[in-house]
């Protein structure tokens, strides 16, 4: 088991928790980012600030360690994203940050737009990973392989999807 906590004066609070289990796997199958790539829509690139703005940024305030979002394609209940660590999180994966939280955060959280109906005005964040399978350190350039779990609608609580991150080349 696994909990994270945090507080002041000897007042915790549960930010986290989780199971943890070892279990052996092999390498998975590398993905054809080319052929994901040909299903989507051309991909909006990064402008003159280097990144791509999340569209929870109407609502939430990134540091810069958060500013990761390279490009970004949708297509039919799937899209496909490059994310890249700025100057500002060279040195975190040294500091032992090897799931760096502002890439998983943005990788896992940057395609709403597949959630029928979603408009900035809506929040939606990460609140929970019902599995992570973790093969190696995430590299500081990444992409996002994002599809539908289920029927995402704006008007449900929550929305579901199944999310792979990988090397640039697969």
């Amino acid at each position: 088991e696994f909990l994270v906590e945090s507080g002041v004066d000897g007042a915790f609070a549960q930010n986290a928790q989780a199971s943890l289990q070892i279990l052996p796997m092999g390498a998975p199958a590398p993905l054809d980012i080319a052929a994901i790539a040909a299903r989507c829509a051309p991909p909006i690139e990064a402008g003159v600030l280097g990144w791509i703005a999340s569209p929870q940024e109407a609502h939430l305030k990134f540091g810069p360690r958060w500013r990761v979002l390279q490009s970004t394609a949708l297509g039919d209940g799937e899209g496909l994203a490059t994310l890249a660590l700025p100057q500002a999180a060279a040195g975190d994966a040294e500091a032992g940050y090897l799931l760096h939280p502002g890439m998983m955060d943005l990788a896992t959280g940057w395609a709403m737009k597949l959630i029928a109906g979603y408009a900035a005005q809506h929040l939606w964040v990460p609140v929970s990973y019902r599995s992570v399978k973790v093969y190696a350190p995430l590299p500081a350039q990444v992409v996002s392989w994002v599809r539908n779990a289920r029927d995402n609608t704006s008007d449900s609580e929550i929305a579901s999807f199944d999310i792979t991150l990988a090397a640039p080349d697969g």
